[in-house]
């Protein structure tokens, strides 16, 4: 969902992928369809942009009132879990299978920062409104601030009560 609450992204395994206008209930726009299905997706702050992860491990920056790609970033080896904009909409965070982190620039689209912080695939990554991240994995969730590229970071499986089991988890917008 955008964060204006009109519109809905969808994916499917075919590689097609649709903006939905929620009054009208139609596609308002849509990447073209790829060779392979989309995984994650999430909307940029700024409720214009999308980011799409696919299975080749690619990142599709998608401009949805232009209706073009504006950016594909590359740099991930393993196959993508969970993305996540910045709050400024300056950096994308990228949360792989085998266990790592990676932060792309959307001004460059360059790979700044990249780190493994987990011992078992990371399942989902967000933003705090204070610009920082949060990653959870099957062993716990981990905090870190990439204005110090991966340089400070704590776990939280204990302090916080975020048991090893750990899915899923929203940070406050506040």
């Amino acid at each position: 969902m955008e964060p204006g609450g009109t519109r809905l992204v969808s994916s499917d395994a075919s590689g097609i992928a649709k903006v939905w206008d929620l009054n009208t209930k139609t596609p308002s726009s849509a990447p073209p369809a790829q060779d392979t299905d989309f995984g994650s997706v999430a909307w940029a702050p700024d409720n214009r942009r999308l980011v799409f992860a696919d299975a080749s491990h690619n990142l599709i920056v998608w401009d949805t009132l232009l209706g073009t790609e504006v950016a594909r970033l590359s740099g991930h080896q393993d196959p993508i879990r969970d993305v996540a904009w910045s709050p400024d909409g300056k950096q994308i965070v990228v949360g792989g299978r085998h266990n790592n982190l990676k932060l792309f620039s959307t001004q460059t689209g360059e790979m700044t920062s990249a780190r493994d912080f987990h011992s078992s695939a990371i399942r989902h990554v967000d933003w705090s409104s204070d610009g920082r991240v949060v990653s959870v994995s099957e062993t716990g969730a981990h905090v870190w601030t990439p204005a110090k590229p991966f340089a400070h970071w704590e776990h939280l499986e204990n302090s916080a009560g975020v048991s090893a089991a750990s899915n899923s988890f929203a940070c406050s917008p506040d």
